[in-house]
């Protein structure tokens, strides 16, 4: 009977460290292809920081989730790569993570991301506002555990949105 048990307390230790969510990761978040911004543009080399709100970190019990420190982390190489960032640039990029849309289970996984972009100059005024809701999903052959195939949604939809904001910004005039 002891052989028994131990091997139950064995497959369920293994099943629950094989189930534990992991948080996105911001190289996983960060888009793949980074057009550089125009010299001309009014964004290039003048942006000083970034602040995010609204992530949320994840519960290894629980499900993947986007802290704010890695999406702040794959927004700053994603400004980077493009030209945008400079130090002590007078301009702040604000970004609002107002929703991050989950399924609870699935085969496939779909997550809809939505940001608030806000570019303010050193006054607070704000020169670029626009909300960006992307969706992505993490088919049911990507992962074999659904903790794994919510953070890969995770990421694609982070991706998505970082991608569809430097699309925006690039194209941007001041308002």
């Amino acid at each position: 009977m002891r052989p028994i048990i131990e091997k139950l307390a064995l497959l369920l230790s293994v099943a629950i460290l094989a189930g534990c969510a992991s948080g996105a990761s911001p190289i996983a978040m960060k888009p793949t292809s980074i057009a550089p911004v125009s010299t001309s543009s009014i964004y290039a080399k003048q942006i000083g920081s970034t602040d995010v709100t609204g992530g949320r970190e994840t519960s290894p019990l629980w499900t993947s989730e986007i802290s704010d420190t890695a999406f702040q982390s794959a927004l700053d190489s994603a400004l980077l790569e493009g030209g945008y960032i400079r130090d002590g640039g007078p301009l702040r990029v604000a970004a609002d993570l107002i929703a991050v849309e989950q399924p609870l289970f699935g085969a496939s996984m779909t997550v809809e991301m939505t940001v608030r972009y806000r570019v303010l100059n050193s006054a607070g005024r704000a020169l670029f506002d626009q909300t960006i809701r992307t969706p992505h999903t993490a088919a049911y052959n990507e992962a074999f555990l659904g903790v794994e195939r919510l953070r890969l949604a995770n990421e694609g939809a982070a991706r998505a949105n970082l991608a569809a904001f430097l699309t925006a910004l690039r194209g941007a005039r001041p308002s």
